[in-house]
């Protein structure tokens, strides 16, 4: 503890980190403080280099700028970014980092001998991912591709029958213009007909957030799209029953 405190961790946090390293807590730290961002969730890459700094690894040390790869993707991540291509990621980490891009370069390349990150070719261009969200991306794709190439699970709706249905339960809150409900609706209920969307009340608030125009009818206007949703479903499986 003595050791963690005198770095600037505090308590909360070095209870967490000797939790996770027992005994060996001070060796490992001392040897790769860079780890800490790796195994200890609330730590970041910040806190690490701080405490870094302060164990006297240098700037352009080579475990710092390691760790300072997946630093650079995590970064991107938060503005959406599952990986980066390499003539962006170097320049990236050399910015954060301020070190110069050829150190980049050879951290990258014994972060990709390592497996902490992977490079794929997207569309001609090498993009560098962190492993796990890598390996997660994949995984996802390939879900899609079973479920996209399966059948719904649940009951087909005739978008063409469910349509009408539609169009009355909004007729209303719509100013009875029929033939635009039936245009800004088509798309939800053919929507349906995929084994890849399921309605839900987060999808129907988003969709009417989209098309809808007046907002002093906001609050009916949205329980009436749900109604007029729930009609639409309940239209096809009796219609389904029935036949």
């Amino acid at each position: 503890m003595l050791f963690l405190h005198s770095n600037g961790v505090g308590t909360s946090r070095a209870v967490r980190i000797y939790k996770t390293y027992g005994a060996g807590a001070v060796q490992l730290i001392s040897e790769n403080p860079y780890r800490l961002a790796r195994d200890i969730r609330g730590i970041g890459f910040r806190t690490a280099d701080q405490i870094a700094a302060k164990l006297g690894i240098g700037k352009t040390a080579l475990i710092r700028v390691r760790a300072g790869i997946s630093y650079a993707l995590a970064e991107a991540m938060d503005e959406g970014h599952c990986g980066l291509p390499v003539e962006e990621l170097v320049p990236l980490t050399q910015k954060l980092l301020e070190v110069p891009a050829e150190l980049v370069e050879t951290a990258l390349g014994l972060e990709l001998k390592d497996g902490a990150v992977i490079a794929d070719d997207l569309d001609g261009r090498r993009c560098v991912f962190l492993a796990g969200l890598y390996r997660a991306e994949r995984e996802i794709a390939e879900k899609l591709k079973v479920l996209a190439a399966g059948k719904p699970s649940w009951q087909v709706i005739d978008a063409d029958k469910a349509i009408p249905c539609i169009g009355r339960a909004i007729a209303a809150a719509d100013n009875g213009d029929f033939e635009a409900g039936k245009a800004r609706y088509r798309k939800l209920a053919a929507a349906s007909l995929t084994p890849l969307t399921r309605l839900s009340g987060a999808m129907v608030d988003a969709a009417y957030q989209a098309v809808w125009f007046d907002d002093h009818r906001a609050i009916n206007g949205r329980r009436d799209f749900k109604k007029a949703v729930k009609a639409m479903i309940t239209f096809a499986v009796r219609d389904k029953r029935d036949r």
